[in-house]
């Protein structure tokens, strides 16, 4: 049963790649356009909250340094402290509602590009667009939905972890052990939602009927009999996201820079984040057609040869 699980899990891996290998042309105005978009975004919010963040730093140096004139000066250096910080807010803000709306709408056009590849069916633009209006709606609040179910997650690991190694920087061994205990327990908790997560975004956009709630239903019951297969996609998405994110932070802070420029190191990591998505996005919708044969669904699948 065990080798059967694992030969069927490499099978899906394998197919994943082998398709995405087979259909790079289809895929390239797609990914050229995922890459411009993250260029722009990240060009933009770097070049708007640049000069505000450089603006906070000063003005908290000079709060810090200068003794003169407390009462009055330090009066103005906090008022603009604030009105600066009241800009950042502001502006990230706008940023990220942006860049969800745009994200979400890409993941979408990914989801229906490779479920048609998948099956078999060469995507044009005219199908691509039809396909996304139809579920454009329904997808972004399911990704809305899983997104703020993610966040939440991460905030509650990144605070409870780092909350746990702050206090054994004063010498409790103890704390520093749990602590790590539990970001070990946490990578684990987070495969196993991260499955039904991406299969709720999947079903939302791909199947009529299902958002929110209802598509959570829905992809319970679809992963239960492949829910190994599942995890193993799930774990590769985890780890290389973990790696990813892990190299590119621990390449900024300890070792040198791949370009000088920091506007670059950027760039290149938010369109290698950009492709990544894209093809774990892949993975996802090849699970979810297996899924579907696994359960005698061949609705849709006459065009897979």
């Amino acid at each position: 049963m065990a080798m059967a699980s694992t030969s069927s899990t490499m099978k899906l891996l394998h197919e994943t790649l082998m398709i995405l290998a087979k259909n790079l042309k289809p895929m390239l105005p797609l990914t050229f356009f995922s890459l411009l978009s993250s260029s722009i975004l990240y060009l933009s919010n770097y070049l708007s909250i640049t000069p505000i963040l450089f603006n906070i730093s000063i003005n908290l140096h000079v709060f810090h340094t200068d003794n003169t004139n407390i009462d009055i000066e330090h009066s103005l250096f906090i008022s603009s402290i604030k009105k600066s910080i009241k800009q950042f807010l502001i502006l990230e803000s706008i940023f990220l509602l942006i860049s969800f709306i745009i994200f979400s709408s890409i993941n979408t056009f990914t989801l229906h590009s490779s479920s048609l590849i998948y099956l078999g069916k060469q995507p044009t633009i005219q199908d691509l667009l039809a396909r996304v209006k139809k579920s454009s709606k329904k997808t972004i609040t399911t990704q809305f939905f899983v997104s703020m179910l993610n966040f939440s997650f991460m905030l509650l690991l990144i605070f409870i972890v780092g909350l746990c190694f702050l206090i054994s920087i004063n010498g409790s061994f103890f704390l520093l052990v749990f602590g790590v205990a539990l970001a070990m327990f946490s990578i684990y908790l987070y495969v196993h939602l991260l499955l039904p997560w991406s299969m709720i975004v999947v079903i939302s956009t791909l199947e009529e009927g299902y958002r929110g709630i209802s598509a959570v239903s829905r992809a319970t019951e679809m992963i239960k009999e492949r829910k190994k297969e599942g995890l193993v996609i799930s774990m590769v998405h985890a780890m290389s996201t973990i790696a990813y994110y892990g190299a590119y932070t621990f390449s900024t802070v300890y070792v040198p820079q791949i370009t000088p420029s920091p506007l670059a190191n950027g760039l290149i990591f938010v369109n290698g984040s950009s492709i990544l998505s894209m093809m774990v996005l892949f993975g996802y919708t090849v699970f979810y057609y297996e899924c579907k044969m696994g359960h005698g669904d061949q609705e849709g699948m006459e065009l897979k040869g």
